[in-house]
């Protein structure tokens, strides 16, 4: 059992959304913030040591509180709980010297363990007063508790799992690996290039499933667990360190985008493809045909993939450095900074991790390039690419239509019209209705697996992509051919 936050990004995430990765034996915590604030008494180490506990009773004796929950630690020290109406710097204060020894956690990036919580060292235990009853403090009140006026600096927060990670983490997608040993290098690889440092790597693999081979060793032998996680972490930090920076950058955009809320998905989808081409030539300046970049996005023509193109130029997300010339493609280049500041997800709760495969009454659905299938062909009459981001992301969370609108950048007029032919694909051979989404209580709409096979073959887009590839080799093969009579007649 531990005090540790079991969420990253708990300082954010709804309580609801941590409760869903919780386990059966997990602790309860309480952050400080809007208005809650905890008086962290901790017990001296020396006989000359102040009686922290007993001094705050004794101020707060003075400022004529006398009632309050105190709720006692496994160390020995005490948590009170108080309302605060003052406004302060950073998120805890250290008590000054007279006081004795502990913090004042005041706000966003602080927490305490909550009864009944138990530690290796015992329980939390709520040993008198009542939690609905909170005494108020102002910064008034709490000038001889602390020093208001001492600088703050925040510590850093922790670091990001990438979605590879929350799902490698939670087990999913491990038989894409040739082994656990290699699933759970994956995963190391990945925690190391978003930060994290050892511990909160083992952390990680403490508190979830992933590929399980360091929880089979654990149980037989924790040394020899903690030592081939260690080795597998060393060797990630030696490959990160290798890797080129520029990749690594590329990809930081690439999850950036994808979870980004855009305006037009077809943009969305090219962007994505001209950072494939980009990663791929390990450089933010590289050459990419409208063939390439239609095909990579799942876009119908090159002139969809042109058009995206230059709304990322005027958008400044994009540069053109070079026009093409006889076989050569245009070359373009990543404006870096403006990507960073202009790609914001719309909330946190975008950052949930999205399972590789989900299954649904026996039917499993594949979500790796779900949005670019065959089956959300853009035109008259087909489902559209944004019926594709939006049937991706209910099987991520239930949302309401305005919630999906702020997600997706689209207007509410759009998801409205595209949840409509999500929920009624007819199957004209048949007449059976097939509900992609569908919508429960409060108005949230959420994913069924259906069979994608299926919706190509109703929409007539069955094998589009491919048709699409080889009618773009005949083109380059016959351009070619053109530039060579010419030289020769020349």
């Amino acid at each position: 059992m531990s005090k540790l936050p079991l969420s990253k990004g708990w300082q954010d995430r709804a309580p609801f959304r941590q409760w869903q990765r919780a386990g059966d034996d997990v602790n309860f915590g309480l952050r400080a913030g809007n208005g809650k604030a905890f008086i962290d008494c901790d017990t001296g180490h020396k006989e000359s040591d102040p009686a922290t506990t007993d001094n705050i009773k004794r101020w707060l004796e003075g400022l004529g509180v006398r009632n309050y929950p105190i709720v006692q630690t496994p160390t020995g020290g005490a948590h009170i709980y108080v309302n605060f109406a003052g406004s302060l710097l950073g998120s805890k204060r250290n008590f000054t010297s007279t006081i004795g020894t502990g913090e004042f956690r005041y706000d966003h990036g602080s927490y305490v363990a909550a009864p009944p919580s138990v530690i290796e060292q015992g329980t939390y235990t709520l040993v008198s007063g009542d939690t609905a009853q909170l005494p108020t403090l102002d910064m008034h009140d709490i000038a001889a508790l602390v020093n208001i006026n001492e600088p703050v600096t925040d510590a850093k927060r922790d670091p990001k799992m990438s979605m590879l990670a929350r799902a490698l983490a939670e087990g999913q997608g491990i038989e894409r690996y040739q082994s656990r040993s290699e699933a759970e290098a994956a995963l190391v690889l990945s925690l190391v290039n978003s930060g994290f440092d050892f511990h909160q790597v083992k952390h990680v693999f403490d508190t979830s499933p992933c590929a399980g081979k360091y929880a089979d060793m654990k149980v037989s032998s924790p040394r020899k667990a903690e030592a081939y996680l260690s080795h597998t972490w060393k060797n990630a930090e030696d490959y990160r360190h290798n890797e080129s920076p520029v990749r690594r950058k590329i990809r930081e955009l690439q999850e950036l985008a994808e979870y980004a809320a855009w305006g037009r998905a077809t943009d969305k989808l090219v962007f994505l493809a001209h950072t494939q081409i980009a990663y791929k030539a390990g450089r933010f300046e590289y050459a990419a045909s409208r063939r390439d970049l239609a095909l990579l996005a799942g876009v119908s023509s090159q002139e969809t993939a042109t058009n995206a193109t230059r709304r990322l130029m005027e958008s400044e997300l994009l540069k053109l450095q070079e026009r093409s010339a006889a076989i050569f493609a245009n070359r373009y280049a990543l404006q870096v900074d403006k990507i960073s500041h202009s790609l914001r997800t719309p909330c946190e709760e975008v950052a949930k991790f999205v399972p590789s495969q989900v299954l649904q009454n026996g039917m499993v659905l594949d979500l790796e390039g779900l949005e670019t299938s065959d089956a959300f062909r853009n035109g008259k009459g087909k489902l559209g690419r944004r019926a594709g981001e939006v049937y991706k992301l209910l099987f991520m969370d239930s949302l309401t239509d305005t919630e999906i609108a702020q997600r997706t950048g689209a207007s509410l007029k759009t998801i409205r019209r595209t949840l409509k032919k999500l929920a009624m694909v007819k199957d004209h051979k048949t007449g059976e209705v097939i509900e992609m989404v569908t919508q429960g209580e409060e108005g949230r709409w959420h994913s069924n697996v259906v069979d994608l096979d299926l919706i190509e073959a109703i929409y007539g887009t069955r094998g589009a992509r491919e048709k699409q590839r080889m009618t773009y080799e005949r083109e380059r093969r016959d351009h070619a051919r053109s530039l060579e009579r010419g030289k020769l007649t020349a």
